[in-house]
């Protein structure tokens, strides 16, 4: 995991908000084999709460998953980007 630079918003809101457990969390991180030190809780309460970054991309779609929101909303929650969240939505000619 990298430690940022800021502190990012991370996932807190939605775990606490949905009354999911860290210890349920940091369990299906570990059976998964998914990429990272999830064998200690000082990481995960770390990813939770924004102090680290995700290394491996690969997390980031498990959150996605786990927490059954897009992956586009699980990477701004872990970027050092100031604004909220919304989708933008691109036009066929923006692509081009």
């Amino acid at each position: 995991m990298l430690k940022t630079k800021n502190k990012t918003k991370g996932i807190r809101h939605i775990i606490d908000d949905n009354g999911l457990k860290m210890t349920h969390l940091q369990k299906l991180l570990t059976e998964n084999n998914i990429p990272g030190r999830w064998d200690s809780h000082k990481n995960v309460t770390n990813l939770i709460n924004g102090y680290v970054k995700p290394v491996d991309p690969y997390v980031y779609i498990f959150l996605s998953e786990y927490l059954n929101i897009g992956l586009e909303e699980v990477i701004h929650y872990y970027s050092e980007v100031e604004q909220e969240y919304k989708k933008i939505e691109l036009n066929e000619k923006d692509l081009f």
